[in-house]
């Protein structure tokens, strides 16, 4: 599951945008012309990152059907499986997956829903901070609260992508693993059905296209803030200003660009776990 080359390009082109206008924000009288530069290339990132989100959540994981055996799978008895004896029947896993399988849905469950859930938050703060910015001409932004706070969101972002990581082998393609690699006991496997099902009502719940929504009304004010400054419309933008205005423009496509990440890895992890308990059922009985 790699992003596709074109938002890996407008990543690399935004994030050193960004980076020339945060070293010259101070040193360079003309930091107008850096910013007409800089807000272009991070709008080019961010509608990429909306495409990348809406390319990944058309997937088929046939979230229903899985759903479905769920139910039929919770509702079963799990008493005849051999936990012992079969424990190294291959169960299906996402692809390269390396851990524990419990804890990786418990982990989706409560950081990976309540990362998503923060992700409107974060996006309603810096949509609300572009329109007051837009609207008063007095309005400035502060850099250096800004900084702090977007270096804590993006330190956030960084655990998170940790968290998730250190369940996968990044070097690993295989989606199959022992049963007694990826549970303790046979009752686990029960709980992995519960959780997943758990985990697919908080997926229901997620309003990812509120964050898209919103995603798509921040681009729309970069285009405004743009169209301002080539127009000379627009005031002088100071440094500090012009840099709260594009590192804000970032951690916010970062978290959206990983809040697909994660709707992707819920969906998948939904899929897997009723298959997985589907072939226990059939392999791993007396």
């Amino acid at each position: 599951m790699q992003l596709n080359d074109k938002t890996i390009s407008s990543h690399g082109t935004a994030t050193g945008a960004v980076l020339r206008l945060t070293v010259e924000s101070y040193n360079t009288a003309n930091v107008i012309n850096i910013f007409r530069n800089t807000i272009p290339a991070v709008k080019e990132y961010i509608q990429d990152v909306i495409l990348e989100v809406k390319t990944r959540d058309k997937v088929d994981f046939d979230i229903n059907k899985a759903a479905r055996q769920l139910d039929a799978a919770a509702n079963s008895s799990d008493g005849d499986i051999k936990f012992t004896k079969y424990g190294h029947v291959l169960l299906q896993t996402p692809e390269g997956f390396k851990d524990k399988y419990v804890p990786y849905l418990e982990w989706l469950i409560k950081d990976g829903t309540g990362f998503i859930n923060g992700a409107s938050a974060l996006l309603e703060a810096y949509y609300t901070e572009l329109s007051i910015f837009i609207s008063s001409k007095d309005a400035k932004l502060s850099q250096k609260d800004s900084a702090k706070m977007y270096a804590k969101l993006q330190q956030s972002l960084e655990d998170m992508k940790d968290g998730l990581a250190s369940f996968f082998d990044p070097k690993s393609t295989t989606a199959l693993r022992q049963a007694d690699t990826l549970f303790d006991r046979s009752a686990d496997i029960k709980v992995a059905v519960k959780l997943a099902k758990d985990l697919n009502r908080q997926r229901l719940a997620l309003d990812t296209k509120n964050i898209l929504g919103l995603t798509e009304r921040i681009s729309q004010l970069l285009d405004l803030i743009v169209e301002s400054s080539e127009d000379d419309k627009m005031p002088e933008v100071s440094g500090p200003s012009a840099t709260a205005i594009a590192e804000g423009a970032m951690v916010a496509a970062r978290y959206v660009e990983f809040v697909g990440v994660l709707r992707y890895r819920i969906m998948e992890a939904i899929a897997a776990t009723s298959i997985m308990s589907e072939m226990a059922s059939k392999q791993m009985r007396a």
